[in-house]
């Protein structure tokens, strides 16, 4: 009787420890889930969200004389975050497009440079923002296009943080 007494306790505690074990097993990782790494357009979107909010945070022109002085502090505020683009490495498949993305805008920072020399050539926005908008609109819906398709949303929203241009009207 013992001996019984004995082997079930073992088989109990056996049992019991192995349930325990199992339990504790079980909840590996489950108290806490590990993030998946963010993806490329997360990390880019980060970057763009950043300068978005400093631009944004720009005082607004009030009138035409102000808008020149405008636009080039947002291209002073613009030009150092490619950098920052640049240095988020993008997937071997999305490298191109993600080259082609930041080229394109550049290429918008640096219109909205030409669109401000013009005004103060002309002082005439309407005239600048005539003569350059065909560009401006061919390089922002492509660049736009192309944050799209690498999962950067934020990033397509262009220079201005929205889905124009990036030229004040």
């Amino acid at each position: 009787m013992p001996t019984v007494l004995l082997s079930n306790a073992r088989t109990a505690g056996r049992r019991w420890l192995g349930a325990f074990l199992l339990a504790g097993l079980a909840g590996c990782g489950s108290a806490h889930p590990t993030k998946a790494p963010p993806s490329y357009g997360q990390r880019v979107d980060a970057v763009c969200l950043q300068v978005h909010q400093a631009l944004a945070a720009l005082p607004k022109p009030t009138s035409a004389r102000e808008l020149s002085s405008y636009l080039r502090r947002g291209v002073t505020l613009s030009r150092p975050y490619f950098g920052r683009l640049e240095a988020v490495r993008a997937p071997a498949a999305q490298t191109a497009l993600s080259r082609q993305a930041v080229f394109l805008s550049r290429r918008e920072v640096d219109l909205t440079a030409m669109l401000a020399d013009a005004l103060d050539r002309t002082g005439n926005p309407r005239l600048a923002i005539r003569r350059l908008a065909p560009e401006f609109d061919r390089v922002t819906s492509a660049e736009n296009q192309s944050w799209r398709m690498l999962g950067a949303p934020e990033c397509g929203k262009g220079a201005t943080g929205d889905s124009g241009a990036g030229v004040p009207s």
